[in-house]
């Protein structure tokens, strides 16, 4: 087994150090704590973190501040315990990026 990774965090992108081992996390301004939210458990602070981190990247990316956004998925449930309208990424995407023709693609 390798060595563990660690979870570094940081106030914004340029603070990151590319590195295999270290993982860089910026929390957004405002998001819910989800310390204490139990992995495998859908909780309505883990649906409204998810969107709020994904606005995040969204406007880091906007702004040129980031090259790309990897995600992976939502708990749908958990985006509408946490008040979030949207079914996804693909319409929180469009919204945010003020795109009214859109569609999802899986490759």
């Amino acid at each position: 087994m390798g060595d563990p990774i660690e979870i570094q965090a940081i106030e914004s992108p340029e603070e990151a150090e590319s590195s295999s081992k270290i993982i860089p996390c910026i929390e957004p301004a405002g998001a819910p704590p989800v310390q204490e939210v139990s992995p495998g458990q859908v909780d309505a602070r883990a649906g409204r973190a998810a969107h709020d981190y994904l606005i995040h990247a969204i406007d880091l990316a906007l702004a040129g501040r980031i090259d790309a956004i990897t995600t992976l998925p939502l708990n749908k449930e958990a985006l509408s315990l946490g008040g979030i309208a949207h079914p996804g990424h693909t319409e929180i995407l469009a919204e945010r990026c003020g795109t009214p023709d859109h569609a999802m693609m899986l490759y």
